[in-house]
């Protein structure tokens, strides 16, 4: 039996212990949607929620390590003040969005800045590979000593733009001369968001 039918059994389980998928959301502090969607995708089930669901229903979760179906994403590089996660994400879902478990940190939204696209608090996959700032694509970067999340426009007339899709952030332009101190991350390939 694999690890994703053994999640499956869980919410299953879950949801009859609970009396229903609104009552289990409650408990374990997810949405109602979300219950609705990790049981037509169990992938999209996070680690968190997963241990909590596990707590509720009194079972221990061993995640299994990397094999063809999940593999752990883990980091010990610093972002900044951004929360490093750890979590198990589906081989699937990584290659579809093209990118490989070594050139990811799992990182935690901690401000609203980006909200939205990024809610507060939201997880989010970070792309270390892709450090060339594209249009209108959501880059982590860090400039002035500061970590920010933020949309790029980098072939913008006064140098490159680094826009909040939340209008009380003002935007950060880089000025050619500054554009040393700007360092690029890694691009947002990934959104989890609590619903």
């Amino acid at each position: 039996m694999s690890f994703e039918h053994d999640l499956v059994r869980l919410l299953d389980i879950g949801i009859k212990k609970a009396g229903s998928g609104a009552a289990l959301a409650r408990i374990i502090k997810v949405a109602t949607t979300t219950i609705t969607r990790w049981h037509k995708d169990v992938t999209q089930l996070n680690m968190k929620a997963a241990v909590a669901l596990a707590d509720y229903l009194g079972v221990r979760l061993d995640f299994p390590e990397d094999n063809e179906q999940f593999v752990r994403v883990v980091s010990s590089a610093s972002f900044g003040s951004f929360p490093v996660l750890e979590g198990m994400f589906s081989r699937k879902l990584l290659e579809g969005l093209n990118v490989v478990a070594e050139d990811c940190v799992y990182l935690r939204a901690i401000d609203p800045s980006m909200e939205p696209t990024i809610a507060n608090g939201s997880s989010f996959l970070v792309n270390t590979r892709e450090t060339t700032l594209a249009d209108d694509s959501v880059f982590v970067v860090s400039y002035n000593d500061k970590v920010f999340i933020r949309r790029a426009f980098p072939n913008n007339v006064d140098g490159i733009l680094l826009h909040s899709d939340n209008t009380i952030f003002p935007d950060i332009i880089i000025t050619p001369e500054k554009n040393s101190q700007l360092t690029v991350l890694g691009r947002v390939c990934w959104v989890g968001i609590t619903l």
